[in-house]
């Protein structure tokens, strides 16, 4: 699944920005990490929509456009952020006694999460249909669905409104984590993923 190249690549950029001293480190790899920022949502968004019965409503080229381009547009926007500043602003710096970087965001950066929120909670509203038509032996299959994407979610909306970090960071990518383990429960202790049979 994208879902899992995405978490992992985010979670390298991650580590390997929370492994970085250096202010100029820290803030490359944290431009590293947008393509899996901004695919974890778009693939996990497509695969809800195909495997809730709702898959045929989607075009392939419309999907695969859209998670080659959003990552690529939001990579660009970040590695190119030290010429317009739009993600993150000219003020992002190392405060005094902290050996991490306190990013402050520009309009770009709202407007690449605005973009993702989207897909997110078109990911929420196909969950929500599904609880409606489905047996009450798939809810918990539902349920789970519901807390791998709300997770990431909150902690990103905790982050970006009132600026929660774990260990100096964003925790986005922390949760992300959390989603892949009841993600890897759900594949292991289901033992049909056959979502039309549960369905109708």
């Amino acid at each position: 699944s994208l879902s899992f190249v995405g978490v992992i690549w985010t979670l390298m950029a991650v580590g390997l920005e929370a492994a970085s001293t250096d202010a100029v480190c820290q803030i490359a790899w944290a431009a590293v990490a947008w393509p899996g920022n901004a695919l974890v949502p778009m693939a996990w968004c497509f695969f809800v929509f195909a495997y809730v019965g709702n898959g045929v409503r989607l075009k392939r080229r419309w999907t695969t456009g859209a998670l080659v381009t959003l990552p690529a547009v939001a990579l660009f926007a970040a590695a190119t952020n030290p010429w317009h500043n739009l993600v993150s602003a000219a003020e992002t710096a190392v405060p005094a006694g902290s050996d991490r970087v306190a990013y402050v965001h520009g309009p770009g950066f709202y407007v690449i999460i605005g973009v993702l929120y989207a897909f997110v909670f078109a990911t929420l509203l196909r969950l929500g249909t599904a609880f409606f038509r489905a047996k009450r032996s798939a809810w918990p299959l539902l349920i789970v669905l519901v807390l791998v994407t709300l997770t990431p979610l909150f902690a990103n909306t905790a982050y970006v409104g009132f600026g929660v970090k774990i260990l100096g960071m964003d925790p986005t990518a922390f949760m992300f984590t959390l989603g892949v383990i009841a993600f890897t429960w759900l594949l292991v202790t289901n033992k049909t993923l056959d979502m039309a049979c549960l369905l109708y």
